[in-house]
C-alpha cells in the first residue's frame, strides 16, 4: 500500500509522518528516507534513518533500484518512509513518479 501526505508547506506533513513512523515501528521494522536531515531526533532510534544526499538520485528508477537493494539485504523491512519525495529529484517527471507509486 502506498500513502501519501500532500499538502502546501507548512501544513504538517513532515509531522504526521513522524507520527506513523512512530506508530508502525512499534509492532514491525521500517527504513525512512529524507533530504535534509531533519528527522534525526525525531523517529525513534530502531527506523534505520537514510540521508538521501549522500547518494545521487538521479531518477525514480535509482529510487526502486535503491528500494530494492535495501529490501534484498534486509527482507524484513515492513515500512520505507519518504520524506520530501518531490524534491529528491532536480527535474521531477511525474509520469515516472507515479510509475514509481
Amino acid at each position: 500500500m502506498v500513502k501519501l501526505i500532500v499538502g502546501l508547506k507548512g501544513t504538517g506533513k513532515t509531522k504526521a509522518l513522524v507520527e506513523q513512523v512512530k506508530k508502525s515501528v512499534e509492532e514491525e521494522s521500517g527504513i525512512c528516507l529524507e533530504k535534509e536531515r531533519n528527522l534525526t531526533y525525531d523517529i525513534p532510534y530502531t527506523v534505520r534513518l537514510i540521508h538521501i544526499t549522500d547518494y545521487e538520485f538521479g531518477s525514480p528508477e535509482f529510487l526502486r533500484g535503491f528500494i530494492s537493494g535495501l529490501h534484498a539485504a534486509d527482507y524484513d523491512i515492513s515500512h520505507i518512509f519518504i520524506d520530501g519525495l518531490m524534491k529528491m529529484f532536480k527535474e521531477p517527471d511525474l509520469d515516472k513518479i507515479a510509475e514509481l507509486l
